[in-house]
């Protein structure tokens, strides 16, 4: 365990923190200037003095002549015009590259250096769900934060016999989804707080073959449900047991309908395999 966090915390500096700080590097050069004349001590990588030297010197190379006022002025951009230049390569750089692509390990990681990856400075352009906590996997595409979705090369499954049981507890503000695809979502290890809303299990032939499988029929019986109480229901709670691909597939064509429907907000939550599997520690969504 100590080794994974220790891992995830290389792979986050390495991946976001690192090239951030690259970013903001020159900004600190006006933050520096501001705090010293004010008469507050801080230590200086560079200060700009320095910076207005080294302009000077490269003007001086190449045999260009201006004058101090100018120079000062020209100086006082600098910082700015390196941060704007360092953000676009940078960008340049993401644009087409996959995020988390180190191996095996497992991307437990706050979803606020997802967005930072995705949607802030780096503009990573791709991320694969795989190894991405299930919660996580279903925010990531929620909220748009990568351009591209990496799926998975699962062999399609069509015209698949798709179970589907509910309870007799009508439709109401709260419903409960349960998902099996990879696993069977046992209804023992829901939580006791949600027995009372309307629940739907939805389930694959999980029988026979172990392979993961990208069933199309499965995603559509998915949607077919939730429309049934998309028109009265604001909140979902998710229980899922489902590959990354179904992930996409679900949260694209249930969830992120522009205000389509009434649902405004879906809960998705993750077995604790400290406690048997039992699904709890949900990840509130807030949809657009």
């Amino acid at each position: 365990m100590i080794k994974s966090f220790f891992m995830r915390t290389v792979f986050a500096l390495v991946k976001v923190f690192i090239p951030l700080v690259i970013f903001f590097l020159p900004l600190t050069i006006y933050i520096t200037d501001f705090l010293t004349a004010n008469g507050i001590p801080i230590p200086v990588v560079i200060s700009k003095e320095d910076l207005l030297e080294i302009t000077r010197a490269i003007l001086k190379v190449i045999n260009v002549d201006v004058s101090i006022k100018l120079l000062e002025n020209i100086t006082n951009f600098v910082p700015l015009v390196l941060t704007i230049t360092i953000g676009y390569l940078l960008r340049k750089f993401f644009k087409n590259k996959l995020f988390n692509n180190w191996g095996n390990l497992y991307y437990d990681i706050p979803y606020f250096i997802y967005f930072l990856a995705g949607k802030f400075v780096l503009n990573y352009g791709e991320i694969s769900l795989v190894r991405v906590p299930q919660p996580l996997q279903f925010k990531i595409v929620a909220k748009n934060i990568f351009s591209k979705i990496a799926e998975e090369d699962f062999s399609k499954v069509d015209n698949e016999e798709i179970n589907v049981v509910f309870n007799d507890v009508p439709y109401g503000k709260t419903v409960n989804l349960v998902l099996s695809d990879t696993f069977h979502v046992l209804p023992s290890s829901l939580p006791d707080s949600i027995e009372d809303n309307y629940t739907v299990y939805i389930t694959r032939n999980l029988e026979g073959d172990p392979n993961r499988k990208f069933s199309p029929e499965f995603v559509s019986t998915v949607r077919r449900e939730v429309e049934k109480f998309s028109g009265v229901t604001s909140v979902v709670n998710i229980f899922p047991y489902i590959n990354g691909n179904h992930t996409k597939h679900i949260t694209e064509s249930c969830f992120k309908v522009g205000g389509r429907n009434a649902i405004k907000k879906i809960n998705v939550y993750q077995p604790n395999k400290n406690k048997e599997y039992r699904f709890e520690n949900p990840l509130e969504i807030k949809l657009a």
